[in-house]
């Protein structure tokens, strides 16, 4: 622990000060280019990004982008990106600083629902965990021997873990923290299996029943619970959430 904390003072990574919302997000101020607003920090974000109607807000120079967004039950969202702009968060500046545009409504709309305050963007992550196991029918990693790889912008690579008999040794390393390099390898064989039974068409077929069938019960369970996480046009994509907070309330059950 003590390698990490001069790790981060080294990369520069400085403490800065947040709120746990009613929705247990994590919420932080944040200006950009010179205009405060309200964020959410999300370590599953892979981008840092504000919502359409924060552009001029914001001074923004939209440009195109050919990227689709998901998360929070939505999928396949327009996108446009912002270059250069100059981002504060705390004692924390980068005056370079990209940010993606889309639809956050379908944020905003959960949070509202929940009595908290809308938000005009969201901040992401340095450090991402992929987790395939919904993509490749594998367990999850937290439970089980799952095979989530973990992603890093540029500036941690030297850090990531390394092992000693494939790899040649750096100082700047966490070092080793799996026997085996790769992980739970044979887990692989789960997903391969998968994907050669059903092969491309079934792939996508059983893709398509997945997000038919978690819309069809999300539509039928809408008029007894709230459902969070809506697209703009109330769909989900192969899952939903449902609050069920009502019956605590109602019964003591929770």
């Amino acid at each position: 622990m003590k390698h990490l904390q001069d790790l981060l003072k080294k990369e520069k990574y400085i403490k800065i000060n947040f709120k746990v919302t009613k929705t247990q997000h994590l919420l932080l101020k944040a200006s950009i280019n010179g205009v405060k607003g309200n964020f959410i920090l999300d370590t599953g974000a892979s981008n840092s990004c504000v919502g359409f109607e924060s552009i001029e807000l914001f001074q923004l120079t939209a440009g195109k982008s050919k990227t689709k967004a998901a998360g929070a039950g939505a999928t396949g969202m327009f996108t446009q990106i912002a270059k250069s702009n100059q981002l504060q968060v705390g004692r924390w500046k980068n005056k370079n600083f990209h940010l993606v545009i889309f639809d956050l409504s379908h944020v905003n709309q959960a949070l509202t629902q929940h009595k908290s305050k809308p938000v005009q963007g969201i901040i992401g992550a340095d450090v991402g965990h992929f987790n395939l196991h919904k993509t490749f029918s594998i367990p999850h990693g937290g439970g089980g021997p799952g095979m989530g790889p973990i992603g890093v912008r540029k500036h941690l690579i030297p850090y990531l873990p390394s092992h000693p008999y494939t790899q040649t040794p750096n100082p700047d390393s966490l070092g080793t923290i799996s026997s085996a390099e790769y992980g739970s390898a044979s887990i692989l064989s789960i997903s391969y299996g998968y994907i050669a039974m059903l092969g491309k068409a079934g792939v996508r077929k059983a893709t398509a029943y997945a997000i038919l069938n978690a819309n069809y019960l999300m539509k039928r369970l809408q008029p007894l619970y709230n459902i969070s996480y809506m697209s703009a046009n109330e769909r989900c994509s192969h899952e939903f959430i449902m609050d069920i907070s009502n019956i605590k309330k109602k019964f003591g059950v929770s």
